[in-house]
């Protein structure tokens, strides 16, 4: 069965320049789910699991407006609310993100693409999750200038680029007061997504996540597991270790302006 659906591998990396230079890079695998077709996903493998305990397991609790339902639906009613975009034109989401590993999750960010029944970029959707609070943001991004929300400033070799205002705090060692520059690739064989940060015209940030694609199949999916065994973890004290590396070199921490609420979205 061919399926939209991918396994991809590969490289995630974090570049700081002021107030401190500081980079990172670490390997890394996501999966790239047609909302569609989670349950064929999911039955791959013994180790894969929908809405119940194992060694990988997708939960729709984790993921965008929970209290809604249907993931594909809700992903849909938010694009057509934030854009000029109408429901019966997007016949396809697809999601790049991590699931739970050893029962535990958590996502920097999710991309959502929205697909046209002849396979056309519609948008993308981001959703961030900062740390250490958890909070949701999603950016809404249109692939058309004329259809409203974010427009991209750029289109290029099927990459996209936008240039929105930050509008939600991610890192504590990163103020408010930001713009960003985002690029993102229609994912294929390879998978790019590029962020930068400026404030005042100067990059002060950038990371950049580059991945390969493999079928979805029980082998590709079990090989994943066992070099990456628990892949959410990794990342989390990935970003703790970092941070405590940037608190060692005296980079400034900033408070989260509006702690108090929490879920927000545009």
């Amino acid at each position: 069965m061919d399926m939209n659906s991918r396994l991809y591998q590969g490289w995630v990396r974090h570049r700081r320049y002021a107030p401190k230079t500081h980079h990172f890079r670490y390997p890394i695998f996501m999966l790239y789910l047609d909302l569609d077709e989670i349950d064929a996903v999911f039955r791959q493998s013994r180790w894969w699991s929908l809405e119940r305990f194992n060694w990988a397991s997708f939960r729709r609790r984790d993921f965008f407006a929970p209290e809604a339902g249907d993931l594909k639906q809700a992903v849909i009613g938010h694009l057509c609310r934030h854009s000029e975009l109408n429901p019966d034109e997007i016949a396809s989401v697809r999601l790049l993100t991590h699931v739970r590993y050893l029962g535990y999750i958590f996502n920097p960010v999710s991309v959502y693409y929205a697909f046209d029944r002849d396979d056309r970029l519609l948008a993308i959707m981001p959703e961030v999750t900062n740390t250490p609070w958890k909070d949701r943001f999603q950016y809404v991004l249109l692939a058309d200038p004329n259809r409203g929300g974010e427009a991209p400033t750029r289109v290029h070799r099927r990459h996209l680029e936008f240039r929105p205002n930050k509008a939600f705090h991610v890192s504590p060692f990163l103020p408010m007061n930001m713009q960003y520059r985002w690029v993102f690739s229609e994912p294929a064989d390879e998978v790019r997504v590029h962020l930068e940060n400026h404030s005042d015209g100067h990059r002060q940030f950038d990371a950049t996540l580059v991945m390969a694609a493999e079928p979805v199949t029980a082998r590709t999916l079990n090989r994943a597991l066992i070099r990456f065994p628990a892949m959410t973890v990794k990342v989390t004290t990935g970003i703790y270790w970092q941070a405590l590396k940037l608190w060692w070199k005296g980079v400034p921490f900033y408070r989260h302006p509006n702690k108090d609420k929490k879920g927000r979205t545009a």
